[in-house]
């Protein structure tokens, strides 16, 4: 069992839920300090120019092995002060089609393909966690129902749950014309906030400030 001392140095999990062109990316960029990118989508041109930035983008064979992919984010790690898993929705869907179709793995049962998912959100969502002297932060697609007029995450329930549930801030991006900003409180109970700062939003380029507490 890990002994942790200090409860400021456990590792921050950082979400960002959104509609598509609500601002995800910019939430990258405006992070100051060395940023790994894992691009689930390859949307990764939008990043052009960013400094302090690499972009790595996985095959399929890479979900052979849920371990093997996380021990080869773990041998790269320190290079960077974030490490960004973007995007989980794009992964959830490449996953399963890929073992649906035998692609990957030896089984082309769909549920299986998703008990695989979830097992890999609980151990990158551990292995966050773990991770004292960064942020670690995914993105995921949600959208609002036409007909309830609810958002919601756009993932199966227990990989958003494993994502979510370590998670110590869990934003959902909001425009409004030109304006951007990131809710930390919702109705529909997608955003989370652990900080002691119990605002209702916070401005998209603030975003960082208000995750170091300042």
């Amino acid at each position: 069992m890990k002994k942790v001392i200090d409860l400021n140095k456990v590792g921050k999990l950082i979400g960002i839920i959104g509609a598509p062109g609500t601002g995800k990316t910019s939430v990258i960029k405006n992070f100051e300090g060395r940023k790994l990118v894992v691009s689930f989508d390859a949307s990764y041109e939008v990043l052009e120019g960013v400094e302090d930035l690499d972009v790595v983008v996985p095959e399929l064979s890479d979900y052979e092995s849920f371990e093997k992919f996380i021990e080869g984010i773990d041998k790269v790690k320190d290079n960077y002060d974030l490490i960004v898993f973007d995007n989980i929705t794009q992964l959830q869907g490449d996953w399963v089609d890929g073992w649906s179709t035998g692609k990957i793995g030896n089984n082309k049962n769909g549920m299986a393909a998703y008990g695989e998912l979830q097992r890999f959100a609980r151990e990158l969502s551990r292995w966050a966690i773990n991770q004292t002297d960064k942020i670690v932060m995914f993105t995921a697609h949600g959208k609002t129902n036409e007909e309830t007029g609810k958002f919601a995450v756009t993932l199966n329930a227990q990989v958003d749950s494993a994502m979510r549930g370590l998670a110590y801030v869990v934003g959902r991006t909001v425009r409004k014309g030109d304006q951007y900003a990131i809710l930390l409180q919702d109705d529909e109970d997608v955003a989370k906030n652990r900080t002691k700062d119990k605002r209702a939003f916070v401005e998209n380029k603030n975003f960082w400030k208000f995750i170091k507490g300042e």
